[in-house]
């Protein structure tokens, strides 16, 4: 991972104690650290089965995108990309399985209620459609 502050390359500060002959153990508590103090969550995911990291994830998943998101949210190591009219939610559900869901907005007469929810205003979610 860069740092988005510094350019450098960051590490992985692990909440749990690491056995080096294994495969790294990720867990919730785990941070990417940079030697210019700035830090983040880290979203890497591992169980019996295999792994991988959600924040490269969703950067692939936006690379076959034109549009930019209005937003991102995380929760753990799930993500939800919300554009005008579709969201869009998948990763690592913590359990061994991974999901992927997607929406689209065939109900605008609800898009007030959803701005209003997550905060946002309609300028950033209307676009002119004629």
């Amino acid at each position: 991972m860069i740092c988005r502050k510094c350019g450098k390359s960051m590490s992985i500060k692990f909440g749990w104690e690491q056995d080096e002959d294994a495969r790294p153990h990720y867990s919730h508590e785990d941070e990417w650290v940079c030697s210019c103090g700035f830090s983040m969550r880290c979203r890497r995911y591992s169980d019996w089965f295999g792994g991988d990291d959600l924040h490269k994830e969703v950067n692939e998943y936006l690379a076959n995108h034109d549009e930019a998101p209005i937003k991102i949210l995380y929760s753990d190591f799930m993500a939800c990309i919300v554009w005008h009219d579709e969201v869009v939610v998948f990763g690592y559900d913590g359990n061994e399985y991974c999901h992927s869901f997607a929406f689209t907005n065939e109900e605008p007469d609800i898009q007030p209620v959803v701005v209003e929810m997550l905060g946002l205003s309609m300028g950033e979610m209307v676009k002119d459609t004629e």
